[in-house]
């Protein structure tokens, strides 16, 4: 956790997470595998009885790391109605698949598109006054 923006004390907490305790989290989480197969975090969380997901989250991604799970290119709405990645449990020397980003369908239009569009059609991307109100 060297993000510099955490707070002292999620740097202290960090600190505190021993090993011994983060392989206990993998542990169980790795049961919630087996008995809910893909999931998400918040899933994961409350079959594991954490109070706190991010707790789960933190874990995901290390255990994405090792190998242990992976991402299976779905998402899935969260109790509080976020899309959330769905993960699933690695077999014992298996690869994690290479998922493919969402890309735009040629032809589409994006906002990036339209504000490329917007930023042109004014001098120096600046908008007149005249030009919005139609004097």
């Amino acid at each position: 956790m060297s993000t510099r923006n955490n707070p002292d004390t999620s740097h202290k907490a960090n600190k505190l997470m021993t090993d011994e305790l983060k392989n206990k989290d993998y542990k169980k989480i790795l049961e919630a595998f087996d008995s809910l197969g893909s999931t998400t975090y918040d899933k994961l969380a409350d079959w594991c009885f954490f109070a706190d997901s991010s707790r789960v989250s933190k874990r995901l991604k290390e255990m994405e790391g090792l190998s242990l799970i992976c991402k299976t290119g779905e998402k899935r709405l969260t109790k509080s109605g976020r899309n959330a990645n769905m993960y699933r449990r690695l077999v014992e020397g298996e690869v994690a698949p290479t998922i493919e980003k969402e890309h735009y369908m040629e032809g589409q239009t994006t906002a990036a598109d339209y504000a490329s569009k917007l930023l042109a059609a004014t001098k120096e991307g600046k908008l007149k006054q005249s030009s919005i109100f139609g004097d």
